[in-house]
């Protein structure tokens, strides 16, 4: 199963180069946010992954599933960390969760930290179908996938492969915008 998921995502980034990238080779963060914990990554299995995301904060809340080996995650990462700080202060939380390996979690920890991440950062853990049916039904391992949910955690809109910045914000823009109405 892991080897179909390992599959699975390797086809799903490839983006000319079958290289993986370099050792220590990590994205340019775009603005540094303080952690509030130590830098590490928490394990999220399939059981986890619901508590997890119900007790994140944010009346918005963007969930992205990425990994150190996938071009287009490393790509777009700095993107989503931005967007995320930006929208904080209106209410957007995020989760990052990593799909690296076992042996690849010290980059992936190298990874979020450079890019300005707050701690804990998250990883997956267990079986790989049971993952994938847990972020999301319609997700068919393809990394980068990026889902958003509203304040009652319903998933409203999800993007397997790289998302523009204007694909999110007016998907952000739309969910904020019902919060209000529904709070007035």
């Amino acid at each position: 199963m892991m080897l179909a998921f390992a599959m699975s995502l390797a086809c799903a980034c490839d983006t000319g180069s079958t290289a993986a990238p370099q050792e220590g080779a990590v994205a340019q963060p775009t603005k540094v946010v303080a952690a509030s914990v130590p830098p590490r990554l928490d394990e999220v299995t399939p059981d986890d992954l619901e508590g997890l995301i119900r007790r994140a904060p944010g009346r918005v809340l963007l969930v992205n599933v990425w990994s150190t080996w996938c071009a287009p995650c490393v790509e777009e990462f700095p993107m989503l960390v931005a967007l995320g700080n930006e929208y904080r202060a209106r209410g957007v939380g995020t989760l990052f969760i990593s799909a690296d390996f076992r042996e690849q979690r010290a980059d992936a920890l190298r990874f979020l930290v450079a890019q300005g991440v707050a701690m804990p950062g998250y990883v997956k853990e267990g079986r790989d179908q049971a993952f994938i049916a847990a972020v999301h039904p319609d997700w068919t391992g393809t990394l980068p996938a990026t889902i958003l949910l509203d304040a009652n955690r319903r998933r409203r809109h999800f993007f397997e492969g790289e998302v523009s910045r204007s694909t999110l914000e007016s998907a952000i823009a739309e969910l904020l915008a019902e919060r209000e109405e529904e709070e007035q």
